[in-house]
């Protein structure tokens, strides 16, 4: 392969998002994500009166970049403007000018809360029931031109759902980052001590549905379940006998079966496996002993954890501290909610689909392999099916370029930045004082969430951000692409490069959580605090200096992985 040269998409500063997509992306994904995350992630800053417009994607080589567009500056600045000029235009320019008003009441009106109910009374509904429609649908059963226009409404709800997902981005970053950023102000402790006040609060991080709890229970209670789980039928037949089950018993293991079997695993792209092409991962998920005894213990050193942050307000600020935790932790679910009954989902879908067409021109010769048929564009995908189209039809070959090249090119050949690095935004001063509070929530947000380590690693130890506490001994498993996370054994450590939600099946199952990428709000760091499992993130290195079945302990405390053996 000729050496990969990355330009720009334009003259402006463009920065690859190693956390949410670290290696070159499909087409699919290139054309269902950008409309939806843009409107989306738009629609939050204006509502909550930031600057900040939206993020604009773009794709180099296949890898995802993304650029900040700022309200009233030039797209291709460089960083803001000198401090006379900034706070002209906060006084002067319009849009400006709306947006700080909107920011100066919304920590006061907080809209979160209408949002939440809309979530919970209408779009998680109402999803829910749209994927188990599309999921209900017999693709084998279907002509091709049934076929192709069943993609093609995969792909309308992919968008749909990435757009779904990306307006609550900024109600969660105002909440949590102000608690945060408030507590660290008041009382000194460090963000990760601070931070272990919303555990609890995002029973989905740690894969705790009513339909799950349901499932472990019928588990528990039923000994024809049991016999089932530790027989020495394989993991798929296993799923076919508990679904089985007479009576309720049967019906309850369905139902958490499809809510969760389309989802994808490890990833947001139609290249990630579906949690039921993985079986023994859902087998794995059941066989998981759910303790109400250990849940309460739980609880308890939450509030004991909250009562030491509490003491250390200071008297007068303690009415506010307890109003703001306590919002930060009604909206703290909807992180990973919003990807788990959203686009997580819809991939999982449209990936079925893709797979069906793969199968079908595997078997009339077009390609050589049916993965191949998830390099396809939505276009190429219509063509290929129904022979007619505007797009024109790809090689067989060229399919196969594109997969090879996308399964082997190394995260590290994309460079982070284009064009230079990202100047520091404007300082929170600049601003008017009425809305300092809500930017300054949000920056604190997003540097908990990117943020990564720039402490020192060493040849047997690495370093990172502490997100959680206590200290764990296990055998290393290093994650490098999704197929390998049913590799994934009870009591190990995982050490990835970055989380996602689609991690949440096999997270169940490790002693501890090491990541290269993510601070002290990524997803990592959610799930170490939700498991109460030992976590060090950001560390960079982690997947490179830690060999795969190495002997490490995990230091939370210190925020250090030393390879023992």
């Amino acid at each position: 392969m000729s050496e990969l040269v990355f330009t720009a998409p334009d003259a402006g500063i463009w920065e690859q998002d190693g956390t949410h997509s670290p290696r070159p992306v499909t087409r699919y994904a290139q054309e269902a994500f950008p409309d939806g995350f843009v409107k989306g992630f738009q629609y939050g800053t204006t509502r909550y009166g930031l600057l900040l417009d939206h993020i604009k994607p773009a794709y180099v080589n296949d890898f995802y970049y993304s650029k900040l567009i700022i309200v009233g500056a030039p797209e291709n600045a460089k960083g803001p403007p000198p401090k006379l000029i900034f706070r002209l235009m906060c006084l002067l320019h319009p849009e400006t000018r709306r947006r700080l008003k909107a920011a100066s009441t919304v920590l006061q009106e907080k809209p979160w809360r209408d949002y939440m109910k809309n979530w919970d009374t209408v779009l998680k509904p109402q999803s829910t029931q749209n994927h188990l429609r599309l999921q209900a649908v017999d693709v084998t059963a279907l002509s091709d031109a049934q076929l192709a226009d069943y993609i093609k409404e995969c792909f309308e709800n992919s968008k749909a759902m990435g757009y779904q997902h990306h307006i609550y981005t900024i109600t969660c970053a105002i909440t949590i980052g102000d608690y945060m950023a408030s507590t660290q102000e008041w009382t000194g402790l460090s963000p990760s001590e601070i931070s272990q006040a919303l555990r609890g609060s995002t029973p989905i991080s740690s894969g705790v549905t009513d339909e799950y709890l349901a499932a472990l229970k019928v588990v528990a209670n039923d000994d024809a379940a049991t016999r089932i789980l530790n027989g020495s039928a394989s993991p798929g037949e296993k799923l076919q006998q508990l679904q089985a089950l007479p009576g309720d018993a049967g019906k309850t293991i369905k139902t958490y079966l499809d809510l969760v079997s389309y989802r994808v695993v490890g990833g947001y792209d139609i290249t990630c496996a579906t949690a039921i092409e993985m079986p023994e991962i859902l087998v794995k998920s059941l066989l998981v002993k759910y303790s109400s005894e250990e849940q309460a213990r739980a609880e308890q050193t939450v509030a004991a954890q909250t009562a030491k942050i509490r003491d250390a307000v200071p008297q007068e600020h303690r009415a506010l501290f307890d109003e703001i935790l306590a919002e930060a932790r009604l909206v703290n679910r909807l992180r990973d909610e919003r990807s788990y009954w959203s686009d997580l989902w819809s991939t999982g879908i449209a990936r079925r689909a893709m797979l069906e067409m793969g199968r079908r021109l595997v078997a009339t010769g077009q390609i050589k392999d049916v993965e191949d048929a998830l390099d396809a564009s939505i276009g190429e995908a219509v063509t290929m099916l129904t022979g007619a189209g505007n797009t024109p039809r790809p090689s067989a070959e060229e399919l196969v370029r594109r997969r090879q090249y996308r399964t082997t090119i190394s995260s590290d050949a994309a460079p982070t930045h284009l064009n230079g690095t990202p100047a520091p935004p404007p300082p929170i001063d600049w601003y008017p004082k009425k809305v300092q509070r809500t930017i300054r929530a949000v920056e604190v947000f997003l540097g908990h969430l990117f943020g990564s380590s720039n402490r020192k690693s060493e040849h047997k130890t690495v370093r990172g951000i502490s997100v959680s506490a206590g200290v764990y001994e296990g055998t290393a498993r290093v994650i490098e692409k999704m197929d390998e996370l049913c590799q994934v054994q009870k009591g190990e450590v995982l050490v990835t490069r970055a989380t996602s939600t689609a991690f949440n099946y096999v997270l169940p199952l490790v002693g501890a959580i090491v990541t290269d990428r993510g601070g002290l709000m990524s997803h990592a760091a959610i799930v170490a605090r939700e498991y109460g499992l030992p976590g060090v993130v950001g560390c960079m290195v982690a997947t490179k200096n830690i060999p795969n079945g190495a002997r490490v302990r995990v230091d939370a405390d210190k925020g250090e992985v030393t390879i023992l053996s």
